[in-house]
C-alpha cells in the first residue's frame, strides 16, 4: 500500500515509531551518547580521559569538559540513565564492539562507576557495556594511605574501588606521592619559609600546602612514612600546613580554598590557637599581621598550632583530577 494513501495520523505514528526504533535500537550509531560524542568529535577526549584514569562520574565528566567544553554533552549522555536499555531485566548501556567511539565511551562509563575496565560484549542477543575491576583491585573497604605503585590487601571504601587507577594518577605527578581519598600527598624535608613552601608546592602541577579537612585526613598525613622518618631522624617538631590568619584575632582559614579553620576545631592542640602566644611576645587577643599554622608532630601532641614564620619542612597536596588532559 502506498504511504500517500494512509491517514495522516498513521503516517505520523509510523514516522515517530521508526524514529524511536532507529534512535534507540541496540548498538545504533544514533543513540544519544554516540551522536553527542561523534557530533563534537570527542573520540580523542574519551581516549585521553581513559588513559589518565579518571574515576567517578564527576571527575570523568570534568575531564571531558577540560579536554573540550563541547564534549561535556558527550560525557553527560554517556552517564544518562535515559540512554540505557532493559536487557535481561537490567538497564544496560548499549555499545557495539565494532565502533571505536562506543568502545571508548564504555570505558569512560565504567571508570565513572569506579571500575577499571569496560568492554562491549554480548548479553544474550545484544552488545552491552560490561564493567569489571582488573585483578590488581579487589573492590574492598579502607581509607588507608596507599603509596603510588604499591598494592594493598586493605579494604577500600566504595569511592576507592578502583584504587589502582587512582594510584596511577598519583604516579603521574612523579615519585613519592601517596594516595588518600582521591588526593595525593608528598612530604618535602627541606626547611623553608612558609611562602617558599607554598610556592614550591605550586610548582608541582599546581599542588598546594596540605589542607586538613577532618581528623581522618590529619591522621593520614601524620602517617606518611617519609614524614615520620624525618621527625624521628631530625628531631623536628612541626611542619607547614596550608592555613593562615585572616588578620583577625584567633581567625584562620585554609589558603587554597579559603575554608575557615575555626578555633573550636578538634584538630588544634590544647590551648591553640593563641596568635603565637607569649613565646612570640604576643597576646592571645592581639591581631597578628602574619600568622601561620603548622602540624605539631611531637609525641603526645600531633595537632595544629599557630606559629610565626620560620624555616620548616612541609607537605603538599594535589587532587588526582588536576592532571586531567587538556588539548
Amino acid at each position: 500500500m502506498c504511504i500517500n494513501s494512509l491517514p495522516l495520523i498513521f503516517i505520523v505514528a509510523i514516522v515517530a515509531l521508526s524514529g524511536r526504533i532507529s534512535c534507540a535500537s541496540f548498538g545504533s550509531p544514533y543513540a544519544s551518547y554516540v551522536y553527542a560524542c561523534n557530533a563534537e568529535n570527542c573520540e580523542r577526549g574519551l581516549e585521553l580521559c581513559a588513559e589518565w584514569s579518571c574515576l567517578g562520574e564527576k571527575l570523568c565528566t570534568d575531564c571531558m569538559r577540560r579536554h573540550d567544553p563541547h564534549c561535556l554533552e558527550c560525557a553527560q549522555q554517556i552517564y544518562s540513565v535515559r540512554n540505557r536499555e532493559r536487557v535481561s531485566g537490567r538497564l544496560e548501556t548499549i555499545c557495539s564492539p565494532h565502533d571505536a567511539v562506543q568502545v571508548k565511551a564504555c570505558q569512560l562509563y565504567c571508570q565513572g562507576q569506579y571500575m577499571t575496565l569496560g568492554r562491549c560484549s554480548k548479553v544474550g542477543k545484544y552488545p552491552v557495556c560490561q564493567c569489571e575491576d582488573t585483578p590488581e583491585t579487589d573492590g574492598s573497604n579502607s581509607t588507608a594511605l596507599v603509596p603510588a605503585g604499591e598494592t594493598t590487601t586493605a579494604e577500600l571504601p566504595a569511592v576507592q574501588t578502583a584504587d589502582a587507577s587512582t594510584r596511577r594518577a598519583c604516579e603521574a605527578f612523579g615519585e613519592g606521592w601517596t594516595l588518600y581519598n582521591s588526593h595525593c600527598y608528598k612530604f618535602f624535608a627541606e626547611p623553608v619559609a612558609r611562602a617558599t613552601a607554598a610556592t614550591n608546592c605550586a610548582e608541582h602541577n599546581s599542588a598546594y600546602l596540605v589542607e586538613l579537612n577532618d581528623a581522618s585526613e590529619q591522621e593520614a598525613v601524620m602517617g606518611l612514612s617519609t614524614l615520620e622518618a624525618y621527625v624521628s631522624s631530625e628531631n623536628a617538631t612541626d611542619v607547614w600546613v596550608g592555613a593562615e590568619s585572616t588578620g583577625a584575632a584567633l581567625s584562620f582559614q585554609w589558603s587554597h580554598d579559603a575554608a575557615p579553620l575555626p578555633p573550636t576545631s578538634t584538630m588544634w592542640c590544647a590551648g591553640q590557637p593563641d596568635n603565637g602566644g607569649p613565646e612570640n611576645n604576643m597576646e592571645p587577643t592581639s591581631v597578628p599581621h602574619e600568622m601561620y599554622v603548622s602540624l605539631n608532630m611531637t609525641e603526645g601532641h600531633r595537632c595544629l598550632q599557630d606559629v610565626v614564620d620560620a624555616q620548616k619542612a612541609y607537605v603538599c597536596e594535589i587532587e588526582t583530577s588536576s592532571l586531567m588532559p587538556i588539548e
